[in-house]
C-alpha cells in the first residue's frame, strides 16, 4: 500500500500491469531503510521476521521487498494489502527487478551463467541503484534472511556517516572460513552509485573481466559476494580477476565492524585456520548471522519465539545443545558462544523498547570494541595476496590465512 500523504505522485512505472511508484521513502537520510530480496512472494513473506524485529526497535523505519519478477511482486503487494504480514503497509514497498534497465539485465545474465544453484538470485542486489522504484532512496541496507538482530540497529544505520566520499558500499569481511567479503549485511549508497553512472561502469568492468575467463571460472553458490570479493582483488582457487592495486572496489568499500555480521557457521571448522580467523572478530554480537546448514533449524526456532529475550534465547540454546548430533566439539563451541555472547545482548522482555538511538550510537562513535582490522577503508585495512591454493587477507596486526572458496554459509 502506498501512503498518499508521502507518495511522490508524479510518475508511475508499469510492468506487466503492476503499478510501481518512485519510493515514498525519498531522501530522508535519518529514516533507516532496509531491504530483503526473494524469488517468490511466499518465500519472502515467510522471512520478514528480521524486519519485524527492526520495527520493534525503530518503528519509523522503511522496508523494501524486492522480487525477481513482476508477477511475484504483485503477489507480495496483494498479500501486504490483505494484512497477511505484520509489516506496516504505509512504510513497506514492493519492487520488481524486471524494471531495471536492459544493460543491467544483460550483466546479470552473464553473472548468472557463472553462478551455481540459486546463486544468481542475490546478484540482483548489486543492481538496486537502477530500480526506478528506488530512484529517490539514497541509502539502503540489504539484509540476508538468516540474520537475528540482537540490539537497536541505529548504530548500523549511523555507519553511513562514517563513509568517506569515495565509499559506495559497506560490508564486513568473512570470518567463517571463506575468503573475501560477506554480503549478508550490505550498506549501499544508492545516490553515489547512480552519480555519473560510476557503479554501472564498475559493474561492467567486473563482468567483462569475468566473461573473459574460461567457463570453468565460477562464482558458485554465493555469487554476489564472490563477485564483490573478486572486484576487491581477492583470489578464489587459482583465479583472480584484478590485481589488488587495480581492483575496482579499492577505496569504494567501507569495512563494516564485524559485530554487525557475526558469522555463526562451522562448515569450515575443520580447516586449520578457521578458529584463529573467526576469533579475530572481538566485536559484540549485534547481528547474529546463522549461516550454514547446521544453524538453520536453530535460527528457525529462535525467530519463532514470540517475545525473544535473553532468557528465552538461552533456553532455546540449552535445548538445542542437548539434541542428538549437536554434541561435536566444534558445534558445541559455536553454540556456547551464541548462548554466552549473543543471547545476553537481547536484554529483558522489553529490551527493544528501552534502547535509545543516541545511547546506542555513542559507543561506536568512540570506537569501543572495534578491532582495527574490521573497520575503515578497504585500501587501508585489507591487502589480499594469494598463493596457488590459499588466499590471505590482512586484518589488523598482520596477514591471516583464509581457506580458498568453497560452498558454505553466507
Amino acid at each position: 500500500m502506498v501512503d498518499s500523504e508521502v507518495m511522490h505522485a508524479a510518475v508511475a512505472f508499469k510492468v506487466c500491469d503492476l503499478q510501481f511508484w518512485p519510493s515514498m521513502l525519498a531522501a530522508d537520510t535519518d529514516v533507516p531503510q532496509f531491504a530483503l530480496l526473494g524469488h517468490t512472494a511466499s518465500y519472502l513473506l515467510k522471512r520478514t521476521s528480521i524486519l519485524l524485529r527492526i520495527e520493534r526497535y525503530r518503528p519509523a523505519s522503511r522496508y523494501h521487498l524486492v522480487l525477481t519478477s513482476a508477477l511475484e511482486a504483485r503477489r507480495t503487494q496483494d498479500s501486504l494489502a490483505a494484512g497477511s504480514t505484520l509489516l506496516p503497509q504505509a512504510r513497506t514497498q514492493t519492487h520488481s527487478v524486471d524494471a531495471v534497465p536492459a544493460w543491467a539485465t544483460a550483466l546479470h545474465a552473464n553473472m548468472s551463467k557463472r553462478a551455481s544453484g540459486p546463486g544468481a538470485i542475490p546478484c540482483w542486489k548489486l543492481f538496486a541503484a537502477y530500480l526506478p522504484t528506488l530512484s529517490t532512496v539514497d541509502r539502503l541496507i540489504f539484509l540476508d534472511s538468516d540474520l537475528l538482530l540482537m540490539e537497536d540497529p541505529a548504530p548500523l544505520w549511523a555507519h553511513f556517516d562514517d563513509f568517506a566520499p569515495s565509499h559506495l558500499l559497506g560490508l564486513a569481511m568473512n570470518h567463517d572460513g571463506i575468503t573475501g567479503f560477506n554480503s549478508g549485511v550490505l550498506l549501499m549508497r544508492l545516490d553515489r552509485m547512480r552519480s555519473d553512472q560510476q557503479w554501472a561502469r564498475l559493474l561492467r568492468k567486473g563482468v567483462a573481466a569475468l566473461v573473459a575467463r574460461p567457463p570453468s571460472v565460477r562464482l558458485g553458490w554465493l555469487a554476489d559476494q564472490t563477485f564483490l570479493s573478486m572486484m576487491g582483488g581477492w583470489q578464489f582457487e587459482k583465479t583472480r580477476l584484478f590485481d589488488f592495486r587495480a581492483a575496482p572496489l579499492v577505496e569504494r568499500v567501507w569495512m563494516l565492524p564485524c559485530g554487525w555480521n557475526r558469522q555463526l557457521s562451522v562448515h569450515a571448522s575443520s580447516w586449520p585456520n578457521f578458529w584463529p580467523t573467526w576469533a579475530v572478530c572481538t566485536e559484540p554480537c549485534r547481528f547474529a548471522h546463522f549461516s550454514g546448514v547446521f544453524f538453520k533449524n536453530l535460527y528457525a526456532t529462535l525467530e519463532g519465539e514470540r517475545n525473544l529475550s535473553r532468557a528465552s534465547c538461552s533456553g532455546v540454546l540449552d535445548r538445542h545443545m542437548r539434541l542428538p548430533g549437536n554434541s561435536g566439539e566444534d558445534k558445541n563451541r559455536m553454540l556456547t558462544f551464541v548462548r554466552q555472547q549473543c543471547c545476553p545482548r537481547l536484554g529483558g522482555e522489553d529490551s527493544a523498547a528501552d534502547t535509545g538511538a543516541e545511547a546506542a550510537v555513542a559507543p561506536l562513535r568512540a570506537g569501543a570494541g572495534v578491532p582495527s582490522g574490521f573497520r575503515g577503508s578497504y585500501r587501508a585495512r585489507a591487502r589480499p595476496a594469494a598463493g596457488p591454493k590459499r588466499t590471505r587477507a590482512t586484518s589488523g596486526g598482520g596477514p591471516l590465512p583464509f581457506k580458498s572458496f568453497g560452498r558454505g554459509g553466507k
